[in-house]
């Protein structure tokens, strides 16, 4: 499955081997702007807003699984941390929330050079069994 989100807030699922559509809705709770792509883990796709919310749904049939707020206009692209069964979101206010696949509460949140905004999507590196998770700010600090 390849799964897109466009501009005008229309999440879509593409069969990968046919091009067909397999479902089609809202991204989000709502048709905000995505200008970010989703992030995929486990059956799950997440997608940010630029209105700072996000969604979860299923990849098999788009149902909404969860939503949440990230406070801020997200442009950077979630991530998926598979091993910890969350996903990673940067806002441009600088913010960075970990959420936990499952039911999207938060696993943490924390701020990005005092609060440099962030564009790019965070990476995340695995380093003697435990996770590092880098985030390049406006200001150019890592």
């Amino acid at each position: 499955i390849i799964v897109v989100a466009t501009t005008d807030g229309v999440a879509a699922a593409l069969d990968a081997d046919t091009g067909e559509v397999r479902w089609r809705c809202s991204a989000l709770d709502g048709a905000p702007p995505v200008f970010a792509a989703p992030a995929l883990l486990r059956g799950l796709v997440v997608f940010a807003g630029v209105d700072g919310a996000c969604a979860a749904r299923s990849v098999d049939r788009g149902e909404l699984s969860w939503t949440r707020s990230a406070g801020r206009a997200v442009f950077a692209a979630p991530i998926a941390w598979p091993r910890a069964r969350r996903f990673v979101v940067a806002a441009v206010d600088g913010s960075i929330a970990c959420y936990r696949a499952d039911d999207g509460k938060d696993a943490w949140v924390a701020r990005a050079d005092a609060g440099a905004p962030v564009r790019a999507a965070p990476a995340l590196f695995g380093l003697d069994g435990r996770a590092l998770l880098g985030v390049a700010c406006c200001s150019g600090l890592v």
